[in-house]
């Protein structure tokens, strides 16, 4: 269970969690930008005494937890492709370098890999 609301986004012990298929529970503002498809396997709830009482009712279920887990862990394995991010990076730096290599002075920055890259928990 996470109720650190402080800051803005989501934990990232929250994909800690996932990654380690640990179910969870959590104050929705703590999975704030996660995908819909990771966040809609947690148990989120906007205040604190309604996630507790949400927990003390599921907290027994461990077919539901377990389910949950396994779809977490699915989404965020697919939405968080740090090979594919790592790789998109490493090109848009060889090409800035490139362009200062040919004399195009300092280039503009280009980011339209990066840009045109799916986004975890945007349409």
């Amino acid at each position: 269970m996470l109720a650190e609301p402080i800051g803005g986004g989501f934990k990232m012990k929250l994909l800690e969690y996932v990654f380690n298929r640990v179910p969870v529970a959590a104050l929705t503002a703590c999975a704030s930008g996660l995908p819909e498809s990771v966040s809609g396997e947690m148990l989120l709830e906007p205040e604190l005494d309604r996630l507790m009482q949400r927990v003390i009712a599921e907290i027994d279920d461990l077919p539901a937890l377990n389910r949950r887990q396994e779809h977490a862990f699915t989404a965020a394995e697919h939405a968080f492709d740090w090979r594919e991010r790592g790789r998109m990076l490493r090109d848009a730096i060889a090409e800035r370098r490139s362009a200062a290599a040919r004399g195009a002075g300092t280039p503009k920055p280009d980011y339209g890999a990066l840009e045109s890259a799916p986004q975890p928990g945007k349409a």
